[in-house]
């Protein structure tokens, strides 16, 4: 499925993570004349990012929610930087083409997830990395728990993300997930965090919004924290 955010709240989500994509990029060496992905670029918020390493770098970024490609390519800043409508889990791409592939919280909401990752391994050229990241919501933490109208422990967004089919907790799943795929010299983490009121309300918004528009029993929490895991991996 297309993930149901808006442009503004995937550009706040891209500014949150710039850290850590800053720390991915910094491991991974390009070609003179590379050819980068942004599986499930979204609004666009981070794609033009793939064409600063070097003067001679084209970024594609490939979306299956036609809404949130229109609202990229309207938002595009760079001659370098293309958009394509196209599923992730059957790119239109030849094999061995690309030098850079980066996910950033699209594989959770594809059903096959394992298929985009294949699919990503063969359109990656030799030598070409991967790099994940993707939320695990397994470590959820809100404050208070639940809402007082319901019996359940378990937050309504997981409960929201595995009604539509999403993976709530892909993020500590993705080092095996790569491996699986036949990508080598993985390596991950967790994101460092540091409370910021303001970025915690948009988290919080942006949930809330999706309840809301789903008709689940929800009240807003004063405070959230999902671990955010970053993945990296080869293509041998």
């Amino acid at each position: 499925m297309a993930q149901p955010y808006s442009p503004h709240f995937l550009c706040d989500q891209a500014q949150r993570t710039q850290a850590t994509r800053s720390f991915i990029y910094n491991q991974v060496r390009w070609d003179a004349a590379p050819l980068t992905l942004d599986l499930g670029c979204g609004s666009g918020a981070i794609t033009s990012e793939l064409t600063a390493r070097t003067h001679h770098t084209t970024a594609i970024g490939i979306d299956i929610n036609p809404l949130l490609l229109s609202s990229a390519i309207q938002n595009k800043s760079h001659p370098a930087v293309h958009y394509l409508l196209a599923d992730a889990t059957a790119m239109p791409f030849r094999s061995n083409l690309f030098s850079f592939i980066l996910d950033h919280f699209t594989l959770m909401w594809i059903q096959r997830y394992q298929h985009a990752l294949e699919e990503s391994y063969r359109v990656l050229h030799t030598g070409g990395k991967f790099a994940s990241i993707e939320p695990d919501y397994s470590g959820r933490i809100e404050a208070p728990l639940i809402p007082s109208n319901t019996s359940s422990p378990i937050p309504p967004i997981i409960k929201y993300l595995t009604t539509v089919g999403a993976h709530p907790y892909l993020g500590s799943q993705l080092p095996r997930a790569l491996d699986q795929a036949g990508y080598k010299g993985i390596c991950f983490g967790v994101l460092a965090w540091e409370y910021c009121k303001q970025a915690a309300q948009q988290e919080i918004r942006g949930e809330a919004n999706l309840l809301t528009a789903h008709k689940l029993p929800w009240e807003l929490p004063h405070f959230t924290f999902t671990p955010i895991f970053w993945v990296l991996g080869n293509r041998p």
